[in-house]
C-alpha cells in the first residue's frame, strides 16, 4: 500500500535523492498518515550530514534555511520541516548524553521509542516498516521499540510519553510493555523524571481527542499519586448523594465533556482543560456528617493542592493562576442567578482575570459529568449566556453595564482628594472599594454626580467665612489677608 506526502515534503526529499543522499519521512507523521489524520507537522532523516543538508538547499535557493542546535546534535530546518542524520543515541543517567552517526535506516529507526513512532515512508509512498509498527497500529497497541527495560532505562520519560501515546491513539498498552513499566514505576525509576518534562507531556496530552486515557494510564502505571497526589486520591472515592459517579471519574467525564464540546477553546486555552480534569480534587479531603459524606469548602481545597501540585511540575505563574482560580470560583453563581448575583460573579471573574466563558464552560461540564442530574439543556445554556451578555451590554441594561474594577467607575482617587481635600492615602483606597461595591450591586450609580454625592454627601456644607460666619465664599477674605481686614474694621 503506498502512501500519499504532500507536494512540498516531496520536493525536498526529491533534492536530497538528486545529491545521491537517501531521505524518508519518518515518525510521527507517517503515524498520522496511517492513520488516515493530518500530520501537524514532518520530519525527514537522512543519510547526508548536517553540513551537506544545510549547503545543499542554500545552493538550490528558494528554501528558508537553518540549523538548530539540539542538545547533542544538529538538526536542519528547511521551509519549517526538519531534517535530520541518521543516528544512534547514547543515554546516560536517563538524559541523551550524545549522538553517533549511523547508515542506515534500520539503525535509525531502532533507536526510536515505540514501534508506531518507528516507520518511515519514501518519496514513493512505500512503506519502511523494520518493527511491526503498523501492526501494533492497527491492533491499536503501544508496545516499546526493542527491550521494554532498555527503553526505559534510557529515558524514563518514556513512561509519561507511553501514556500519551495511548491516548493519543485511543489505545492500549501491550502487555510486556506494561509490566516493564510497571516493574520500572515500582523502582522509583520516575524520580529520575525533570519535572518541566511531565509538564510538556501533560501538555501534549491535553491536546488529544481523549485526555482521560492518560490520566486512566498513569493512574494504572501507579505513577498518578506522584504527578496529580490530590487527583490520585479520588480514585474509588464516593460522590455524595448527589452524584451516581466516583469523584474521580466525575472530574474525568467532565474533562472529555470539556474536550469534546468546547474544542476551540480548549485548543487557544489548554490550561481550561486541565481545570475541567482537576476541578474536584478538594473532594479528597471529604466530612462525614449523620453517615453521609460532604465536600464543604472543596473548591478552595482544591485550589490550594492544585496549585501546590502544579508549581511542582513548573507550570507558568500564569497557568496555575487560571487553574486555581477557576477552580475556586467554580461552584460560585448558578443557573438561575439574580441580576445582582452575576454581577457579584462577573467582578469575581475580572479579579482572577478569568472571562465569564470560562466559568460557564466549566459549569456546563461539571453538570454533564454528573449522572444524577445529567446535561443542562441548550434552553438553559443560553439563557446563562444571556444573563452575563446583558449585564456587560448597556442596550440591554437601561444603558448601564456591569462595574467589575475600580478602574471602571465615573470617580478617580484624584477626585476624591479633591473633594476632601487631602493627599494620597489609604482612605481614598477605601472609598474607592465602598464606591465599588455599591456599583456593583447596582450599576446605575457609576455616575460622577451620584458618586460625588456618596463622597461628600448629598447637601455638602459650602465653606464658612472665619470672619463674617458667612456660609459662603465671602468676598472681602479673598481680596484681602484676614490681618489687614481686621484692622479696617477697628479703625473706622
Amino acid at each position: 500500500m503506498e502512501f500519499q506526502i504532500p507536494e512540498g515534503i516531496k520536493t525536498i526529499l526529491e533534492a536530497l535523492i538528486n545529491c545521491g543522499f537517501q531521505a524518508y519521512v519518518v515518525g510521527g507523521a507517517v503515524r498520522d498518515i496511517i492513520q488516515g489524520k493530518k500530520p501537524k507537522d514532518y520530519d525527514i532523516t537522512t543519510n547526508a550530514s548536517t553540513e551537506s543538508i544545510a549547503s545543499l538547499f542554500d545552493s538550490i535557493g528558494g528554501f528558508e534555511v537553518s540549523t538548530i542546535n539540539a542538545k547533542s546534535y544538529q538538526i536542519v530546518s528547511v521551509n519549517g520541516v526538519e531534517i535530520a542524520t541518521f543516528r544512534k543515541d547514547i543515554y546516560h543517567n536517563g538524559e541523551l548524553e550524545t549522538t553517533i552517526p549511523v547508515k542506515t535506516l534500520y539503525e535509525d529507526t531502532a533507536r526510536r521509542d515505540f514501534t508506531v513512532n518507528s516507520m518511515a515512508i519514501d518519496i514513493t509512498g512505500q512503506l519502511y516498516d523494520y518493527h511491526g509498527g503498523q501492526a501494533d497500529l492497527a491492533e491499536g497497541l503501544i508496545r516499546f521499540n526493542g527491550n521494554p527495560i532498555d527503553r526505559i532505562i534510557e529515558d524514563p520519560n518514556r513512561i509519561i510519553r507511553a501514556a500519551r501515546f495511548v491516548a493519543r491513539i485511543e489505545g492500549k498498552i501491550e502487555n510486556e510493555t506494561l509490566s516493564a513499566i510497571k516493574t520500572a514505576a515500582a523502582a522509583n525509576v520516575f524520580r529520575d523524571i525533570a519535572q518541566e518534562r511531565i509538564r510538556i507531556e501533560i501538555l501534549k496530552a491535553l491536546q488529544c481527542d481523549k485526555p482521560s486515557i492518560f490520566f486512566n494510564h498513569l493512574n494504572m502505571f501507579g505513577l498518578l499519586r506522584h504527578i496529580f497526589p490530590t487527583l490520585d486520591s479520588t480514585v474509588g472515592l464516593n460522590g455524595g448523594k448527589q452524584h451516581r459517579e466516583e469523584v474521580y471519574d466525575h472530574g474525568m467525564i467532565c474533562g472529555d465533556y470539556m474536550r469534546e464540546h468546547y474544542a476551540a477553546a480548549c485548543r487557544e486555552n489548554p490550561m481550561l482543560l486541565l481545570a475541567a480534569y482537576l476541578h474536584d480534587v478538594g473532594k479528597a479531603f471529604p466530612t462525614f456528617k449523620d453517615g453521609e459524606i460532604h465536600f464543604y469548602g472543596h473548591e478552595q481545597l482544591g485550589a490550594d493542592h492544585a496549585e501546590r501540585e502544579m508549581k511542582a511540575l513548573t507550570f507558568t505563574k500564569a497557568e496555575v493562576k487560571f487553574v486555581t482560580s477557576l477552580i475556586r470560583i467554580h461552584m460560585d453563581g448558578g443557573i438561575k442567578m439574580s441580576p445582582k448575583s452575576t454581577r457579584k460573579l462577573l467582578y469575581k471573574l475580572n479579579q482572577a482575570g478569568l472571562e465569564y466563558t470560562d466559568w460557564i464552560y466549566l459549569r456546563v461540564c461539571d453538570r454533564a459529568a454528573n449522572l444524577a442530574k445529567g446535561p443542562y439543556s441548550e434552553k438553559k445554556i443560553n439563557k446563562l449566556y444571556k444573563r452575563f451578555q446583558k449585564e456587560l451590554d448597556p442596550t440591554m441594561n437601561d444603558g448601564n453595564t456591569a462595574v467589575t474594577d475600580i478602574r471602571d467607575l465615573a470617580i478617580s482617587g484624584t477626585k476624591i482628594q479633591e473633594l476632601l481635600n487631602i493627599g494620597p492615602s489609604q482612605i481614598v483606597g477605601a472609598i474607592l472599594q465602598y464606591l465599588l461595591d455599591r456599583t456593583i450591586l447596582d450599576p446605575s450609580l457609576n455616575n460622577e454626580k451620584k458618586l460625588v454625592e456618596m463622597v461628600v454627601g448629598k447637601y455638602p456644607k459650602k465653606p464658612v467665612c472665619p470672619i463674617h460666619k458667612v456660609e459662603m465664599e465671602c468676598l472681602a477674605c479673598n481680596t484681602l489677608e484676614k490681618e489687614n481686614y481686621v484692622e479696617s474694621i477697628r479703625t473706622r
